[in-house]
This record gives structure tokens, sequence and C-alpha cells, in this order.
């Protein structure tokens, strides 16, 4: 480009307009190549989240099914939360999260959707019970209750409660005002599940 300078300079006011023209046309191939970009990355959370719907929606589904549930909540996307919860009559969930569960938590693809099957079934629990989170009243009773509630349907499922167990521990391990630690809430819902299939656990 170095080498046409001069060249375009001889041309006089033509050389001029046509080096304007060489650099509008490389500012606007990068401004196209950055909104493909943008369009591209858009598009790629845009499938994740429908991902995440589908999974969410199936594991609500295979729980109505199995608990016989009449109706279900709507569910609403709550991206940036890293949660989920029961607010009202609607249950929110983190879509990004929900991805990062089902493609991380474990080894492999069955363990990863039987988590994402808990916590929709610990939810459902809430839902079902009634529970809205309000952290001023919501309590360590209302979580062993939606746990105990999600520990039965994934015996119904014949899923391992050992892959939701899991996930507990390692999301809330400490605990809190509104939620018990997670290895309480674990080792509460291993003895639910226990008892679901028809083995005598003391508690």
């Amino acid at each position: 480009m170095a080498a046409a300078s001069p060249l375009l300079g001889a041309l006089g006011p033509i050389g001029v307009l046509i080096g304007i023209g060489l650099v509008v046309k490389a500012i606007a191939d990068s401004n196209d190549e950055e909104r493909e970009k943008r369009t591209a990355l858009e598009q790629y959370w845009l499938r994740r989240r429908e991902q995440a719907r589908g999974a969410v929606l199936g594991a609500a589904r295979r729980i109505q099914n199995v608990a016989g549930l009449q109706s279900l909540p709507p569910f609403v996307e709550a991206p940036g939360t890293r949660n989920a919860w029961v607010l009202g009559e609607v249950v929110y969930y983190d879509p990004d999260w929900i991805m990062e569960l089902l493609e991380d938590h474990c080894n492999d693809r069955t363990c990863n959707t039987s988590v994402v099957v808990g916590l929709v079934a610990h939810e459902l629990g809430h839902w079902v019970y009634g529970d809205t989170y309000d952290f001023a009243t919501h309590s360590w009773r209302k979580e062993y209750r939606a746990d105990a509630w999600a520990a039965k349907v994934l015996a119904a499922l014949g899923i391992p409660a050992s892959h939701f167990r899991c996930v507990i521990e390692v999301l809330d391990p400490n605990g809190g005002r509104s939620h018990p630690p997670g290895p309480y809430r674990a080792e509460h819902i291993r003895v639910v599940y226990l008892r679901a299939l028809g083995y005598r656990v003391a508690a």
C-alpha cells in the first residue's frame, strides 16, 4: 500500500478518490465482519438457551407423568442468576447455568441430565407445596420438604439419587439462613430415596 501511495498521489484528485474509496471499503468490510461475528454469537447463545429450555421442559414433563401432576407452572428464563427458584406460580431458571450443568457437572450426559431432572423436581416440589421464595420467611423445613419430594420422584423415575445429591453438595456446601448445608441435604435425599424404594433406613 505504501508503494502505491505515490502513484495514487501522482494521479491527482482521481488517485485521492480511489484511496478514500479503498479506505471506506476496508472499514465497511470490517464492520460487516463484526456484525457477522455478533450475529453468530447471538445465534449460539440462542441455540444454547433453546436447548436448556428443552431440557427443563422435558424434565418437567417426565416428572409430571410420574408424579401425576394435572398441570405444570410456567418456566421463565432468568439469565445471569446461576440459580432456579419459585416465585408465585412461576419457576425461574438460568438457561446458561442449566447448560453448564448439562455439559460439565458429571463425566457423562446421562448423569448431567439426571442432575437437571433433580433440580427441576426440587423446584416443582416447592411449587406443589405452594412455596414462594422470600428470603425473610424461607426456611430449612421448606428446602428439606422440596428435596424429599424430588427424591421420591427420582426413585419413581429410576434415576440414581447420587446424581442429584452430588450437585446439591457442590452448589451450596455451607448453606445459610434459608438453605441447610449441602451435605445435610444430600444425606436427607439419600434416606428419603432409599425409603421410597422400600428400604428401612435410619434417619
